[in-house]
């Protein structure tokens, strides 16, 4: 007995050893797509797909580039970054816009100070003047602006400098010294505290929920598929069971 109960054991585990050297088969490209597929599919008939939520009076933070004092393209690609990065809303004009929450302005002009900071006005600025004075090339004039637009930003927003010697938020008496830094973008901790002063001019990110969630917080907008209008009556249904309080004398003394 003992015999044949070892013999099922050894064969149990050669049975296991096998299957696991096998070699597994590989999925066609067709196949990973349809999986993908089917997995939103399935995603989707739970939750509506995503919807952002109406903001009555958005605000965004502005680059204004006055008199074309910095390139266009490159303008845009930073304030993309910091949107991004921050997540909230980011403009790059050659205008103040209606909806701005706070200005900085990038300037090249003859004055001595480069940043000019006013927070309390939801106004800044930036004078790229020094940044051009030892004639740098095209890479390293737009690191240095993509650098100093950064800092601008975060120390106007209620950021602050870092001790950590390779954080781009310090002091830099030198734009040689602020070529040396190795970073273009500032640290995590200052880009919760951008968020967080920029949430003080009415600078937030854009929500984005589930369509079940809409429907559940009563903001959703009448649904547009069946899929949608199942999540909808599900939620507004009226419970087929009440709930009801009985009162027993005994117990509630």
């Amino acid at each position: 007995m003992k015999m044949a109960t070892f013999t099922i054991i050894v064969a149990t585990i050669a049975q296991l050893v096998s299957a696991a050297d096998s070699p597994k088969k590989r999925l066609t490209q067709d196949e990973i797509e349809a999986r993908k597929a089917a997995a939103i599919e399935r995603r989707y008939a739970m939750t509506g797909g995503m919807i952002v939520q109406p903001n009555e009076d958005p605000r965004s933070l502005a680059l204004v580039n006055v008199n074309n004092a910095v390139d266009d393209t490159l303008l845009s690609t930073i304030a993309s970054n910091i949107s991004s990065s921050v997540r909230i809303p980011v403009i790059a004009s050659d205008k103040k816009p209606q909806n701005a929450g706070f200005v900085v302005e990038i300037k090249d002009f003859d004055y001595s100070a480069t940043f000019i900071t006013a927070p309390e006005d939801g106004y800044a600025v930036l004078n790229v003047k020094k940044l051009r004075t030892d004639n740098p090339s095209r890479k390293i004039l737009d690191r240095r602006l993509t650098q100093e637009i950064w800092r601008v930003v975060v120390l106007a927003l209620g950021g602050g400098y870092d001790a950590d010697p390779r954080c781009l938020m310090k002091p830099f008496l030198t734009t040689a010294e602020l070529d040396a830094c190795p970073s273009t973008c500032p640290c995590p901790m200052n880009l919760s505290s951008v968020a967080m002063g920029a949430a003080r001019f009415g600078i937030v990110p854009e929500r984005k929920v589930t369509y079940k969630t809409a429907v559940s917080e009563g903001w959703a907008p009448p649904p547009t598929n069946e899929v949608q209008k199942a999540i909808w009556d599900k939620v507004h249904a009226i419970p087929d069971k009440p709930l009801t309080i009985e009162f027993d004398p005994k117990k509630d003394k």
